[in-house]
């Protein structure tokens, strides 16, 4: 391989862990990296990558911007940083990003010679974002499928009945528990667009498919249900960005502030998704020749099953019980 071949960047947000790798047109990897939260970032005082507070479970959005800035700094210490044409990745689902005012302007216009986190003081109106192992909102789950008409609805509508870890009872708990915070926020991404917003520089909208884990989005119509916005707060479309984006698509080029720093080209970026959809499509990816399908079984911090559908499930007909949901597709 010549050494200016293009190279292309993968990025893994999970709870414990960053994880990156470098692959090259053929798929062969080159750099993988890794950086464990509670080892790199004690000050952040974290237990596997988040604060444990009894039902409540969050993580320092802060930790996340030092992770993704000392990849990024791996790669170039690998000699590779200029080689790469374009970035993507996954993260954990359900959790959220809540952007202020101040926020949205400063990742448009980030100094490379000043440390990043310096420039994001004041860039979140949540420093611990919530994140898909809380189980706190059981009023709110109650309250949104009330707004919809009923569990039944709701899932017809989301994919789902409530859900406590869900984005969407998230936000009404925030919404309605502090208001001063609620006033700050501008913008809210989950954290797989958090990932890509901050690599772009602009706010990134939201992948389809982690959309699906929210129970805001209308997986039928394809787009945010106003219906279940408006139960939350009137501005809240606009707050999720407006539509919503596929995981194949571009949606910036990486800023000038890592390009700079990290002797980058300003190189795609394209949509970042959830681990679980992401976890699927690799594996789906290698029968992609074949008339075969792909069931996954993933195994870890939480065991999930993943299996294509022919058709959407949530008619009221076919709905049997409040406990069945899509959180992919």
């Amino acid at each position: 391989m010549a050494s200016s071949d293009p190279l292309f960047l993968g990025l893994d947000l999970s709870t414990q862990q960053l994880k990156g790798i470098v692959i090259d047109a053929s798929g062969r990897i080159l750099l993988e990296t890794n950086i464990v939260f509670d080892a790199q970032f004690p000050e952040y005082r974290t237990t596997n990558g988040r604060h444990i507070n009894g039902s409540t479970a969050t993580a320092p959005v802060l930790m996340w911007v030092e992770a993704i800035d000392l990849v990024l700094s791996r790669v170039h210490s690998a000699r590779l940083a200029h080689r790469i044409r374009a970035i993507s990745g996954a993260a954990q689902q359900h959790g959220s990003v809540y952007w202020s005012h101040e926020g949205i302007e400063a990742i448009g216009k980030l100094d490379a010679q000043r440390p990043l986190c310096e420039q994001l003081v004041g860039a979140f109106a949540i420093l611990d974002s919530p994140v898909w192992e809380d189980s706190s909102t059981t009023e709110q789950c109650q309250r949104l499928e009330a707004s919809a008409g009923g569990s039944a609805e709701l899932a017809r509508i989301s994919g789902s009945a409530a859900f406590e870890r869900f984005t969407g009872t998230q936000i009404m708990k925030i919404k309605v528990r502090d208001s001063d915070i609620w006033n700050r926020v501008a913008c809210i991404s989950l954290v797989s667009s958090f990932a890509a917003s901050l690599l772009s520089g602009a706010m990134a909208p939201i992948d389809a498919s982690d959309a699906s884990g929210t129970n805001l989005y209308d997986i039928e119509a394809g787009q945010w249900s106003k219906l279940l916005c408006d139960a939350i707060d009137p501005g809240l479309l606009g707050m999720l960005g407006g539509g919503v984006t596929m995981a194949d698509q571009m949606v910036g080029t990486l800023s000038p502030y890592f390009a700079t720093k990290h002797s980058m080209a300003q190189c795609p970026v394209v949509s970042f998704t959830g681990d679980n959809p992401s976890a699927y499509a690799g594996f789906e990816s290698m029968l992609r020749d074949t008339d075969q399908l792909a069931s996954v079984i993933s195994l870890g911090t939480s065991d999930t099953m993943l299996s294509p559908l022919t058709g959407y499930p949530y008619a009221f007909e076919s709905l049997t019980t409040d406990t069945e949901h899509i959180d992919g597709h």
